[in-house]
């Protein structure tokens, strides 16, 4: 997730609704196969070769091309997930998915 949000920050892009239901588990069978040990009960040498899982952001409906020096204002998002300059209606900049993030991290911890 923060690699996206870092090159989404370098495009000047900011998307304004990150939230769980915006984040995409998915499987890529093109992608290389990682090896994982087997179970304990198993051979401790042996492994077995699985794709591992990707993110992928979505629902970019809100997103806006925000650079350095411009600041955003309209209200949009999820409540729950939205950073407080936004809900307090002030200027904001692409710091807000930062806070997004940080939601979305704590709600998994």
């Amino acid at each position: 997730l923060a690699s996206a949000l870092k090159y989404m920050n370098e495009k000047s892009v900011v998307h304004r609704d990150l939230k769980p239901q915006n984040i995409l588990l998915t499987f890529d069978p093109n992608r290389r196969l990682h090896p994982i040990p087997r179970p304990t009960y198993s051979n401790s040498t042996s492994y077995c070769l699985v794709p591992l899982p990707y993110l992928k952001l979505a629902d970019f409906g809100f997103a806006r091309s925000l650079n350095s020096t411009n600041l955003a204002s309209t209200l949009c998002g999820s409540p729950l997930y939205m950073a407080p300059e936004i809900l307090d209606c002030k200027t904001y900049s692409a710091n807000v998915d930062l806070w997004s993030l940080g939601t979305i991290l704590y709600e998994l911890v």
